[in-house]
């Protein structure tokens, strides 16, 4: 393996989750890394058009008294749906009326009783980005040969109360931190890793916003990762560029928007309309873990996704 393998030049824009949607933020976001790795798109906002849909995952696989996005999920329950039946664009099911693009989260806005505006064309689109194989991953060796691999890993840690407090590149906890088990448990993405830097390190992307850590990002030394972290599912698609295995074709699949499709959402008074959604604004975000309050602009988002 090299000593140093990275997959940060294909995530999206980093936006705060909200509620207790760790699990499918992350594996949202790791889909959305595997299609612009697929296509090569290293440009941020071109990747975050990519982005798919968190509220899908979590509403296929909520608990059946979770109402507000607050009881999280089953992780592996969750992978083995998304492995079966695939991902929905963020731009058929959040856009352009809900929350990242509008203060209005569909967990709270629905009150998880709802689905806008139809499962069953969302259904149909997602077949189409399925994935090849979702693998567990227990050990750091399994880790770090994921990666360099190419696949992007959704890990499973109990964070103590510094990790929630990272505001720099390295994240180390505290000497008299240690794993607790009975506390709630977290997902980030594992992007990279590095034999060298800080002594050997594993970098996550964390759904916390770009106020956390080094813009959304964090580096965690090999025996931290160890200590705080228990495995993971590593997700795998092979390689089918069409952009560079055929020259002559000019449009990749991506996904496409739906707002200007008619649906129930046009009849619904209570949806903002297209100009209110896309205008940018600053939400207070409740993202969920440790009841943490995160300010979240959303004005590059929106422009990735009007163009």
């Amino acid at each position: 393996m090299p000593k140093i393998y990275s997959l940060k030049k294909f995530t999206p824009i980093v936006y705060p989750q909200v509620g207790s949607t760790c699990v499918e933020q992350s594996f949202a976001t790791a889909r959305t890394i595997l299609e612009a790795k697929n296509l090569g798109w290293t440009d941020k906002q071109k990747i975050t058009s990519l982005y798919f849909s968190p509220y899908y995952i979590y509403y296929r696989n909520k608990f059946v008294d979770d109402v507000n996005c607050t009881n999280g999920l089953n992780v592996e329950e969750a992978a083995k749906d998304v492995l079966k039946n695939g991902f929905a664009p963020l731009a058929d099911v959040e856009y352009p009326n809900y929350y990242p693009f509008t203060k209005e989260a569909l967990c709270i806005e629905k009150n998880g009783t709802d689905y806008p505006p139809s499962m069953q064309e969302d259904e149909s689109d997602a077949s189409k980005y399925k994935i090849d194989e979702i693998y567990t991953v227990t050990t750091l060796q399994q880790l770090k040969t994921a990666l360099a691999a190419g696949m992007p890993i959704a890990v499973i840690l109990f964070p103590p109360p510094s990790f929630s407090k990272a505001k720099t590149d390295l994240w180390t906890p505290l000497l008299t931190e240690k794993l607790d088990r009975s506390i709630m448990a977290h997902a980030v993405l594992a992007i990279g890793y590095d034999d060298i830097k800080y002594g050997g390190c594993i970098e996550i992307m964390n759904s916390w916003g770009d106020t956390w850590g080094n813009k959304g990002f964090v580096s965690i030394k090999y025996k931290d990762y160890a200590k705080f972290f228990v495995g993971g599912y590593a997700f795998y698609l092979k390689t089918k560029n069409p952009v560079k295995n055929n020259p002559t074709v000019i449009q990749p699949n991506v996904p496409s928007k739906k707002d200007n499709v008619p649906s129930k959402r046009d009849n619904d008074n209570s949806a903002p309309t297209l100009r209110e959604a896309v205008t940018p604004t600053t939400i207070n975000v409740k993202r969920g873990y440790g009841n943490g309050v995160t300010k979240f602009n959303n004005s590059e988002l929106i422009k990735a996704f009007k163009k």
